[in-house]
């Protein structure tokens, strides 16, 4: 309930409503103007696509090259943050990927490049029914019937937010014996927060962030229509990027990064 309140707050399309619903309720007819100008001009930001791709390729790291990964000097262990999963998917002899599916494609990609040696699955989140797996275990599943090798798979599968992920993995880590180079694979758009929780736990694995919300650079050609013509799917696409800058905000102020 609490989540979907949330959710519905920070969706700027439930603004403009808002600001068009209260300035038929008033009586001042000069502050009902004021709303529906306000509501009009929300619309216009937050309904145009150039706007809403120049906040987030500010906010997300950029895509890494697989050339600038050497294989020569593959790394150890791959942190597969989940998130990746629909956990309510059937029937459970499959994995059901959601609309972030790269952070597991990616990962069986730098595996079978030789960029990584062993994938490490990390995420609590279950499936529903009478058995529930760990989305962790679920990714190991999936990859190993995909061929990696059973010993080239690890699933931890206690955690159930990015801070614990990182709590989990560092205990994991501090059972290991020598030195293990670390790769932090997950959404572009989480990289910030998962960096800045696993630096809390005093690790500083390297990063590969994927499955970036809008093009960049040479992806990507502005024509006049692309900057000044609005989308309504725009709308949601912002209200994602509030979603993470609030869960940044509470991760700080509640000291886990």
């Amino acid at each position: 309930m609490v989540s979907s309140l949330i959710s519905l707050a920070l969706h700027p399309f439930f603004w403009v409503i808002g600001l068009l619903i209260a300035s038929l309720i008033l009586k001042s007819s000069r502050w009902s103007r004021r709303l529906v100008i306000l509501a009009v001009i929300l619309m216009a930001i937050f309904s145009n696509p150039f706007l809403h791709r120049l906040a987030t390729n500010a906010w997300e790291p950029g895509p890494i090259s697989l050339v600038e990964l050497e294989a020569e000097n593959p790394y150890d262990l791959a942190i597969v943050l989940g998130g990746f999963t629909r956990m309510y998917g059937k029937p459970l002899d499959r994995l059901h990927l959601n609309d972030s599916p790269n952070r597991f494609s990616q990962a069986l990609e730098l595996y079978y490049q030789g960029k990584v040696r062993t994938l490490v699955f990390v995420s609590g989140s279950t499936t529903a029914g009478s058995n529930p797996l760990s989305e962790a275990e679920l990714a190991r599943k999936a990859a190993i019937r995909l061929g990696v090798a059973p010993a080239d798979t690890i699933a931890l599968g206690e955690s159930r937010n990015t801070f614990e992920n990182a709590i989990e993995f560092r205990e994991f880590l501090e059972s290991q014996s020598g030195t293990q180079t670390q790769l932090l694979i997950t959404s572009a758009s989480l990289m910030r927060r998962a960096m800045a929780c696993f630096s809390k736990q005093g690790l500083s694995p390297d990063t590969f962030p994927t499955d970036h919300r809008t093009s960049r650079g040479g992806d990507h050609r502005d024509t006049l229509a692309s900057i000044l013509g609005p989308n309504p799917a725009t709308f949601t696409a912002w209200s994602r990027l509030f979603h993470e800058w609030l869960a940044m905000a509470a991760y700080r102020v509640r000291g886990r990064i």
